[in-house]
């Protein structure tokens, strides 16, 4: 993987599982995501958990890991987030992909959709289908209220609705 320096600087460190000092150190860890991502095809609150991080596979997969500086990122501020990824498969075919603004960036902006099923993704293990959505009802009317609630009367209902189907 090339990143700018600062961005290897901030989350591109070797990173030892049998070291980690908690959870925070994996989800600063540009290496852990990635080995994370590919073995398990996402980026989750699992992901993340203490018995994933020190899961032998995860350090197995990150001696496959390289993360080096890309000139071009470092020469144009505005890509000291930008990044590109190769992968070469064991029979030998090499994929690239760039990525040049952080998604949810003014550049590479999020849809409503996306949101939502980002959402209902990260919710799944502790809210309902039908707690996460009437929470996200309650969301999309805050810009027509004269006054914003606080987050218990906008969740109160959602997490109430939660509880009595537990």
């Amino acid at each position: 993987m090339y990143v700018s320096t600062n961005t290897l600087h901030h989350c591109g460190w070797e990173f030892d599982p049998r070291a980690a000092k908690g959870v925070l150190a994996a989800q600063m860890n540009l290496r852990y995501g990635l080995a994370a991502m590919a073995l398990d095809g996402c980026a989750t609150p699992a992901q993340f958990a203490e018995g994933r991080i020190k899961d032998p596979k995860i350090a197995e997969f990150l001696a496959r890991i390289d993360v080096r500086v890309c000139d071009e990122f470092d020469r144009d501020g505005a890509l000291r987030l930008a990044s590109r990824i190769e992968v070469r498969s064991r029979g030998g075919a090499t994929h690239v992909d760039q990525t040049l603004y952080r998604k949810g960036s003014a550049e590479d902006p999020v849809s409503a959709a996306q949101l939502e099923d980002k959402f209902l993704a990260l919710t799944r293990a502790v809210l309902s289908r039908p707690a996460a959505s009437m929470g996200i009802e309650q969301i999309r009317t805050l810009d027509a209220l004269p006054r914003v609630p606080d987050s218990g009367s906008i969740w109160g209902a959602a997490l109430t609705h939660a509880r009595e189907r537990r």
